[in-house]
């Protein structure tokens, strides 16, 4: 006999969630205190219900390989190559560095790369 810990509890909707959640942010907006943008500029929610899922979508049988790109913080820059050039030989198909400052010899921390063969990415916080 399968039971699960859901069956003792009665089902809740995502805007009784939502009113809850409101209650216990004492007057904060929740859009404005729990609802931010990711990298990609996707709004992302606290918690997401069934509810939330009133459209089908179709999955295509196409797709691309999954590729491993591996994000590196520059702050010493001999450092930084060293893991860039570790993840390279681990199996890494791409590179983005993340740079906080504007100081950074970019020349220098390009030097020993492979980048004529793998992606490089750049984030640059100090802009």
């Amino acid at each position: 006999m399968t039971t699960t810990l859901f069956e003792y509890f009665d089902p809740i909707s995502s805007k009784q969630w939502k009113q809850k959640i409101q209650f216990e942010l004492k007057g904060a907006d929740y859009n404005e205190t729990l609802i931010w943008n990711s990298p990609e500029d996707i709004k992302v929610k606290p918690f997401y219900h069934a509810d939330d899922c009133t459209k089908t979508f179709a999955i295509s049988k196409q797709t691309t390989p999954f590729k491993i790109c591996q994000n590196i913080f520059v702050f010493d820059v001999e450092k930084s190559i060293e893991r860039a050039l570790d993840a390279v030989a681990r199996g890494a198909a791409s590179l983005r560095f993340t740079i906080e400052d504007s100081n950074i010899d970019m020349e220098r921390l390009l030097e020993k790369l492979p980048i004529e063969s793998i992606p490089v990415y750049f984030h640059f916080d100090f802009i």
